[in-house]
């Protein structure tokens, strides 16, 4: 998580978000990462009763698609979705699948 900071402030924030979370050591090998509150993985999503597209998905939480808030969630979620992408591939993380691609209320 120390690197997602200096990710922070290395990439220009009008074009990635990313957010690094709280991590406390509880032992040499242990710790609690913060819990990430008001997000879905977008597996879980695919599987809810209903989900046909994340488009469909946006259109219902944000609005039409040419309101601002559908064009804000996308921009959300387009620039955490390229920077946190742009991060893994630079620490060599290839684990990019939809369980651990989340979104939020806000549409990161």
């Amino acid at each position: 998580m120390q690197l997602i900071r200096l990710f922070v402030k290395i990439f220009p924030p009008e074009l990635t978000w990313l957010r690094p979370y709280h991590i406390q050591a509880t032992g040499p090998d242990t710790g609690l990462i913060e819990t990430i509150t008001s997000a879905e993985d977008l597996d879980r999503l695919k599987k809810t009763a209903g989900y046909t597209s994340l488009r469909a998905l946006f259109v219902q939480r944000y609005g039409p698609p040419d309101s601002d808030g559908f064009l804000a969630a996308q921009s959300r979620f387009i620039k955490s979705l390229a920077g946190y992408s742009v991060v893994m591939w630079l620490l060599l993380l290839r684990d990019r699948h939809n369980g651990n691609l989340m979104i939020d209320s806000l549409g990161h």
